[in-house]
């Protein structure tokens, strides 16, 4: 306007109408870093920060995490991009994983009665986007329970011992172990209503351990009595 300058303290001589602007900038500005996942974001330099600073954001994912993008006054997906610093700043880094992750569900077959037979599935599926390494997976029956078969045993790599249902090797990102097996409940009277739960664990070398858990009851078993018919 009718002034310039930096000094804060000036005179003006009013020979016309005058027209003057005092412009004020934010002299500490914050930057504010917000993180959603795991990782980390690296500032250079590090605060505090005058007005104009130029501030380099660089977004490290932890392991098994991969860096998605920003928000807030910064856009895209770059992990290293600048700020200029003119007022109070918000950014926040998002992270996705992308590491393995195994999950366990477990499933029998209704209810049965003493001598009957029940059928079990274990589903162990790897839900991450790399291998899960150094699974170990293990089911141990009840003593109410005799195995009898597998019914689905992909490449034979399970093995029954002692009533130990075990299964050991790496499981690729996406895709699902299935194992199918049978078991004859005691022929013991006393065991109906009896609710038989047992439970399926899994460790692993790079993904921690889980465990799912299944139960029936026993129910009594029915005759039926035909009338016997004798002919003369």
């Amino acid at each position: 306007g009718a002034l310039s300058g930096a000094d804060p303290v000036v005179t003006l001589t009013l020979q016309a109408d005058q027209t003057v602007t005092a412009t004020f900038a934010l002299e500490n500005p914050a930057l504010h870093v917000g993180i959603v996942g795991n990782g980390a974001v690296l500032q250079d330099p590090l605060p505090p920060y005058t007005f104009g600073d130029v501030v380099t954001l660089t977004a490290q994912p932890d392991p098994d995490w991969r860096f998605t993008g920003w928000s807030g006054a910064l856009s895209g997906a770059d992990p290293v991009v600048t700020l200029t610093l003119q007022a109070d700043q918000t950014v926040t880094a998002t992270f996705a994983f992308e590491g393995p992750a195994p999950h366990l569900t477990k499933t029998v077959t209704g209810d049965t009665w003493p001598g009957g037979a029940v059928e079990y599935r274990l589903a162990l599926t790897n839900q991450g986007l790399t291998p899960t390494l150094g699974l170990v997976l293990t089911d141990v029956l009840p003593t109410e329970l005799t195995f009898e078969t597998f019914l689905e045993n992909p490449g034979d790599t399970a093995t029954h011992t002692n009533g130990i249902v075990s299964w050991q090797g790496d499981l690729p990102a996406q895709e699902t172990l299935i194992l199918r097996f049978s078991a004859r409940v005691a022929n013991d009277e006393q065991l109906v209503d009896t609710v038989i739960t047992n439970t399926a664990r899994f460790s692993s070398a790079n993904a921690g351990a889980g465990a799912a858990t299944a139960s029936f009851t026993v129910l009594p078993q029915h005759r039926v009595y035909l009338p016997m018919v004798i002919r003369q």
